[in-house]
């Protein structure tokens, strides 16, 4: 199992490495960077709700994509193009190994099984750097949090009261 999960994140790897180089991290960043002041921009317009809100934003995003491209265009001047799309690249594996390793790959069941059992693995060696370097993604087992969550559902059910026949009869409940 650990080998299958080796082979998908690599291949995986493989194609946020083209997508990263392709995009860039200028245009990458200008595009966050959008949504963001956007987001901002809107948020402190006066009266928040119905229509304005969304073209203050549209519009905010816009300036700030444009204002992107235009720095995307200096740095294809300046010949700082294969510098952007590297950079870009290296950033999408990185947070793209983030997201695997930290969301995609707890929430698959009993891949932290295997991955504790594996002896040599891509997906073992980098879920322990990780747990090693960012010890708050560590701080629990993927066993520990569903045995938590296990115990207050059925904590939860346990203080549901049940309805009686004489109470469902008087209309009580």
């Amino acid at each position: 199992m650990s080998f299958i999960l080796d082979i998908v994140f690599v291949a995986s790897c493989a194609v946020i490495f083209m997508l990263g180089f392709a995009t860039g991290i200028t245009r990458s960043s200008f595009a966050v960077a959008a949504g963001f002041v956007g987001i901002m921009a809107a948020s402190y317009y006066p009266y928040p709700y119905g229509i304005n809100y969304y073209i203050i934003f549209a519009v905010m995003a816009m300036l700030v994509f444009f204002a992107g491209l235009v720095v995307r265009r200096l740095v294809n001047f300046f010949y700082l193009n294969i510098v952007d799309k590297t950079a870009g690249a290296v950033l999408g594996v990185f947070v793209w190994a983030l997201v695997c390793f930290n969301v995609i790959l707890p929430s698959i069941k009993n891949a932290q099984d295997f991955i504790e059992d594996s002896r040599v693995s891509l997906s073992r060696f980098s879920t322990m750097t990780l747990n090693r370097y960012l010890p708050q993604f560590g701080a629990f087992s993927l066993r520990d949090i569903r045995q938590n969550i296990l115990e207050k559902v059925i904590e939860i059910q346990n203080n549901i009261p049940e309805t009686t026949n004489e109470q469902t009869e008087t209309g009580l409940s």
